[in-house]
């Protein structure tokens, strides 16, 4: 928004900017409610998909790993080994294994549908999740550690526009091997 401002010394005119602040504060927080409501209905769709096979625990302080995961998924994504999923589409999920730092996580990013905030947009993608991807990050029995994220990306040449993906990630836990014994893993 642009206004006019009067110098008194000259007299003279000059347009400024004023940045309307309240609006700016008004659309973050329209759009972290969005991304909130987004992730509750992934979580709905996995819980619901899930039934009675795994325990699902989130872990909330993974999220920190998030952009690095998806900038290492992104990685693969360009050499070939896999794919950004469509939610509604997915019919069959083969789990990407990203390491970042000294952790190992089961990987699958997926394009933000336009009804998002709807579980049953995620149906597909939660019922391959369940069918794939989970039996893989289990341990303890069937006990699945895992985060979700909605994770903005820039592009790469900086020209393009930003996209928004959904980022599933599960921490892979390792067990032990000790002779002719395998441990399975455990926390």
């Amino acid at each position: 928004m642009f206004y006019r401002e009067k110098n008194l010394k000259t007299g003279s005119f000059a347009f400024r900017r004023r940045i309307d602040t309240d609006c700016t504060d008004r659309l973050l927080a329209q759009r972290r409610q969005q991304f909130r409501a987004d992730k509750k209905a992934v979580k709905t769709a996995l819980k619901a998909a899930v039934k009675q096979n795994y325990n699902l625990v989130e872990n909330k302080a993974l999220s920190v790993k998030a952009r690095a995961i998806l900038e290492a998924y992104l990685k693969e994504v360009e050499a070939g080994y896999t794919d950004v999923f469509e939610p509604q589409n997915v019919t069959h999920i083969w789990p990407t294994d990203v390491t970042v730092g000294d952790d190992g996580f089961g990987t699958a990013v997926f394009s933000m549908p336009e009804n998002a905030v709807d579980p049953q947009a995620w149906k597909n993608a939660a019922n391959a999740l369940v069918a794939n991807f989970l039996y893989y990050y289990q341990y303890n029995g069937n006990t699945v550690e895992y985060c979700v994220e909605i994770v903005k990306q820039e592009a790469a040449d900086g020209q393009g526009e930003a996209a928004d993906y959904m980022v599933i990630f599960a921490k892979k836990h390792d067990g032990e091997e000790g002779g002719e014994i395998w441990t399975p893993p455990a926390l």
